[in-house]
């Protein structure tokens, strides 16, 4: 029974008991205005508040993550950037570094305090950390990628950053701008750099929690100095270098996604296709292990040992069969 409940259900194992939600204004950011609540009329108190302080009086209520992988006994999550280079043909470059930002307190669900729960940087600046919280979480909350790979090193799990966490983020991002794409208007010769941000489950799955456009690139702290300089450095690589000189070298970018029209039994260059009204063509999505590899087309593989897409390997071959209007 409960392996049903759990195909019908994918999230009851980060569910939890506590029936916890987050609370998100719609039209603000830097973590300003969110909160965690736990019953109905709390939620609704919530958002009929005076609508003039929200655009459109727009909210966000979403389920609270309440059984995710602690850090040391500390929540935190991970911001990933991905840099969008064009939406038609959907192109999307993933950034191989990353970092992890802490809460200033250790997990407890007893308390819906912001200290313990939003990771925001912009939120948890403002705190002190707990005398309570492990010694080894720096005072400036974050980590880079490399040090929590050497954290689940010590528990025998460096392997499921390469396995699970990487992967699963590529296909979140990638399966989140295939959502967003029709309502995206294309624009050439521009690009924009996202940032992901993402919780990890007891089992190391990756929970798309939300893409924030213009991220910050603020040095507020020794990570983010050294990363924000490289990641800002590597786009220029991407949107100058590499578009000059497709052998560029494209820093700890990657691309892992280029979409493929097909049109009947024929592919196309799509740069050298110019039409004045967008033709209504099958969508082929090709996911790719790197830049290096070359666009794939064919037979859609078999992917073995994997049960959902959420596991899929990004360097799999997708076909959608969805008629673009």
């Amino acid at each position: 029974m409960l392996q049903k409940l759990r195909a019908a259900c994918p999230q009851i194992d980060i569910d939890g008991t506590e029936n916890m939600w987050i609370i998100k204004p719609g039209a603000m950011s830097r973590g300003r205005g969110i909160l965690c609540a736990k019953r109905l009329e709390h939620i609704l108190r919530v958002v009929h508040c005076d609508p003039t302080i929200i655009r459109d009086n727009k909210w966000v209520a979403q389920k609270y993550i309440e059984k995710p992988f602690l850090g040391l006994g500390t929540k935190f999550d991970v911001r990933q950037w991905f840099l969008v280079t064009d939406w038609n043909p959907l192109t999307v470059w993933f950034y191989t570094r990353c970092y992890l930002r802490f809460s200033t307190q250790p997990f407890s669900l007893h308390s819906m305090d912001s200290s313990i729960h939003l990771c925001n940087n912009s939120i948890q600046r403002h705190f002190k950390p707990s005398e309570h919280r492990h010694p080894d979480i720096p005072k400036h909350n974050m980590w880079f990628d490399d040090e929590f790979r050497a954290f689940l090193m010590c528990q025998d799990r460096e392997y499921q950053w390469e396995t699970v966490v990487v992967p699963e983020m590529k296909n979140a991002v990638i399966y989140a701008l295939l959502t967003a794409q029709d309502d995206m208007e294309p624009c050439k010769n521009t690009f924009e750099l996202y940032g992901a941000d993402f919780i990890l489950d007891h089992d190391l799955h990756p929970w798309l929690i939300e893409i924030n456009t213009s991220p910050s690139m603020a040095s507020s702290t020794p990570v983010t100095a050294h990363l924000c300089r490289a990641v800002q450095e590597d786009t220029i690589r991407v949107v100058l270098d590499q578009r000059a000189d497709p052998t560029a070298d494209t820093g700890d970018f990657e691309m892992i996604y280029c979409q493929v029209m097909e049109f009947s039994n024929f592919s196309f260059d799509l740069i050298s296709v110019r039409r004045s009204k967008p033709l209504k063509v099958k969508r082929y999505i090709l996911c790719l292990g790197s830049y290096k590899n070359s666009l794939i087309s064919g037979s859609q593989p078999t992917c073995r040992g994997y049960q959902d897409q959420r596991s899929m390997p990004s360097s799999a071959l997708f076909h959608q069969k969805r008629q673009r209007t």
